[in-house]
């Protein structure tokens, strides 16, 4: 709020096989479904999913800088 910024989101940066397109809503180097290492990561973007790798190159150098956390915590 003392920024300016009328909204806040807790981000949980999900995997997705490019093999079998599974997706794993946590931040993980391998498929828990197929067991490859061929994974892209995705970060919601304005409500939807949108692979890092298909950012541009500056939105890219900016997502090295977000913080996310590690493990989503229940909110009762």
């Amino acid at each position: 709020a003392k920024t300016g910024c009328n909204y806040f989101c807790i981000n949980v940066k999900t995997t997705i096989c490019n093999d079998c397109e599974h997706i794993e809503k946590r931040t993980l180097n391998c498929c828990t479904r197929c067991s490859s290492s061929n994974v892209d990561h995705a970060t919601r973007v304005i409500g939807y999913l949108k692979r890092v790798s298909a950012f541009s190159k500056g939105r890219r150098e900016e997502h090295a800088d977000r913080h996310y956390h590690r493990k989503a915590r229940a909110i009762a």
